[in-house]
C-alpha cells in the first residue's frame, strides 16, 4: 500500500510522554484528554481496559492501545490489588506488584492528519505477537531508556514514542485495509490504488479522468463510479486534495510559492494560491513566511 504510506510520510508529528511509570496498589486511571490523539503501552505486567460502548479486554506486556481521538476509557489491575495507588519510577519498583504503563500524546504539524484519523476506528489495539515484530525491539529500547535519568532521557523517549505511533499506523493499514473509510479506503482497493500510486509519483502531471482510469485498468465510467462509492470523493477531488497536502509540505520546507505551483501542475501562482486558500483557509505565502520565521528562531550552539 505504497500510496497510503505516502500520506504517513507526509504528516509530521510530535509525541510527548505524559506518564511512564509503574502503577502499584489498588489503582485506576481514566482518559487523559478527550479528543486528543494518544496511545498506551504496557511496559510490565498486565492490566484490564474498559472502553464503554466498545469492549473490555486485557492488555498484556507489550500490547499497545491507540486512540485516534481519545474517548472515555478506564484502566485497572488485571487482578485485584491492595494498598494506596502509587506511581513509582521503574528503578524504585523492583519486586513490587503493579503494571508499567507508558502513555503519550501525539500532535500533528500537517492538516492531512485529519483524513488519516478519520479513516480509523475509535480505538486500535496492537498485540505484542508475531504479527507485530517491530513492537518488541522498540519496547526494549523504551524500557532501557526509561530506567535512566528521566530528564536526560525525556527527548529520546519522545522520539521513540513517535516511532511507536508511526509503526502502529502502518501496522493497522497493512493488517485491516478493508476497515478503512474515506479517501484512505482507496488505497486498499485492488485497482483504484494503482491510479493513486501513479498520481503520487507525478502529482504535477496533466491528469484527466480518462488517464487515471487507464492506470486502474478500468473504463472511465466504472472508475468514476467505483471511486466515489469507495471514498465518497470524485477522482478530481482527490487529485486536488493531494496536491494541496504536498503544497503545504513544500511551503513549510521553504520552497517559493511560484515553484510549488509549477511543481504541482498549476498554470499560475495565482491559481495555486486560490486553491490553497480555499482548502486551508490560509494564504500560501503566509505558510511559507511562518516557516521561515520559525527557522530564524532556531539557534545553533
Amino acid at each position: 500500500m505504497s500510496s497510503g504510506s505516502d500520506l504517513i510520510r507526509l504528516i509530521r508529528l510530535q509525541a510527548r510522554i505524559y506518564h511512564n511509570a509503574k502503577i502499584c496498589g489498588n489503582w485506576q486511571i481514566r482518559e487523559h484528554a478527550i479528543g486528543n490523539t494518544c496511545f498506551h503501552v504496557v511496559t510490565s505486567g498486565a492490566c484490564a481496559i474498559d472502553i464503554p460502548g466498545h469492549f473490555s479486554t486485557v492488555l498484556e506486556l507489550g500490547d499497545l492501545v491507540l486512540f485516534p481521538r481519545e474517548i472515555a476509557h478506564g484502566m485497572s489491575p488485571q487482578e485485584a490489588q491492595t494498598g494506596e495507588q502509587q506511581h513509582l519510577p521503574y528503578g524504585e519498583s523492583q519486586g513490587i506488584a503493579g503494571t508499567g504503563l507508558l502513555c503519550a500524546e501525539v500532535t500533528f504539524k500537517h492538516p492531512a492528519s485529519d483524513e488519516l484519523l478519520n479513516a480509523m476506528p475509535p480505538v486500535v489495539i496492537v498485540r505484542n505477537n508475531a504479527d507485530s515484530p517491530w513492537l518488541r525491539p522498540l519496547l526494549e529500547l523504551t524500557l532501557r531508556e526509561s530506567h535512566g535519568d528521566a530528564l536526560a532521557k525525556e527527548g529520546l523517549l519522545d522520539r521513540l514514542c513517535e516511532l511507536l505511533f508511526v509503526y502502529s499506523l502502518t501496522h493497522y493499514f497493512e493488517q485491516v485495509p478493508s476497515e478503512l473509510n474515506g479517501p484512505l479506503a482507496l488505497h486498499a482497493h485492488a485497482r483504484l490504488r494503482h491510479a493513486l500510486d501513479a498520481v503520487h509519483k507525478a502529482p504535477g502531471s496533466a491528469w484527466t479522468l480518462t488517464r487515471m482510469a487507464a492506470e486502474a485498468a478500468m473504463s472511465r465510467s466504472l472508475f468514476a463510479t467505483t471511486f466515489r462509492q469507495v471514498s465518497g470523493w470524485t477522482p478530481m477531488q482527490y487529485l486536488g486534495w493531494w496536491r494541496m497536502q504536498l503544497g503545504w509540505s513544500y511551503l513549510e520546507a521553504g520552497r517559493a510559492v511560484a515553484d510549488v505551483a509549477d511543481a504541482l501542475g498549476y498554470k499560475s501562482q495565482a491559481a495555486f494560491s486560490r486553491a490553497f486558500s480555499k482548502c486551508f483557509g490560509v494564504n500560501a505565502g503566509q505558510v511559507r513566511r511562518d516557516r521561515k520565521r520559525a527557522s530564524s528562531d532556531v539557534r545553533v550552539f
